[in-house]
């Protein structure tokens, strides 16, 4: 298999952790949304999207979410990262879908801050997309856990995708928000430690 994409992307680096607890090997190729790559980019995902992983047999999967399911239903029972049954898999999905949401407000915050041109912001907007991303940080520091992880012992799927949200918002965003949800950053910090995860981190992009 191969993930396309860069590892700043809360989306792409999710698939990559999932594949790697997983314990599925897989080839990288950090293509980029913005600047030069993007031509190539339309040539790998026509919607000009990332992640898109690469299958075996020339199939390319995209979006995050789907990519994330197609994974758990091809995995053997003891490699699955998302409990099967409720209530256990209701609430990960809903710590999965909540961190999943800051992901995309703090994408979207990145953009309007860092990437549109001064003169042309919009504030209002802006002070929209960090209430959300803050409201949802705190929904998390609510129900996270004050040792381990979502998922017990060893992180899971829910996990993940926290990690991926919540080191996006500290790597590049730290100077346009700050979220203060303690349990939440010890997570990432826990979880960053372990090699399937840690090794994903943007700042080694």
């Amino acid at each position: 298999m191969k993930v396309y994409g860069h590892n700043l992307s809360p989306f792409v680096r999710r698939v990559k952790i999932w594949l790697s607890l997983q314990g599925v090997s897989f080839s990288e190729d950090a293509v980029r949304v913005g600047g030069p790559d993007y031509e190539r980019l339309l040539t790998i995902s026509p919607s000009g999207r990332v992640p898109v992983l690469e299958l075996d047999d020339g199939t390319r999967l995209t979006d995050s979410m789907a990519i994330c399911d197609y994974l758990e239903t091809e995995a053997s029972a003891e490699k699955r990262l998302l409990p099967s049954a409720n209530p256990a898999r209701r609430d990960a999905l809903q710590i999965f879908g909540q961190a999943n949401s800051v992901a995309e407000k703090a994408v979207a915050l990145m953009y309007e801050a860092k990437r549109r041109p001064e003169e042309h912001r919009w504030p209002e907007w802006m002070e929209r997309l960090k209430g959300q991303v803050l409201g949802g940080m705190r929904n998390l520091e609510a129900h996270c856990p004050e040792d381990g992880f979502f998922g017990g012992e060893r992180p899971n799927g829910a996990d993940a995708v926290v990690v991926c949200a919540c080191d996006f918002v500290d790597f590049a965003l730290a100077d346009v928000i700050r979220a203060d949800a303690p349990n939440v950053s010890a997570l990432a910090e826990r979880a960053n430690a372990r090699s399937e995860i840690g090794r994903h981190h943007p700042k080694l992009a």
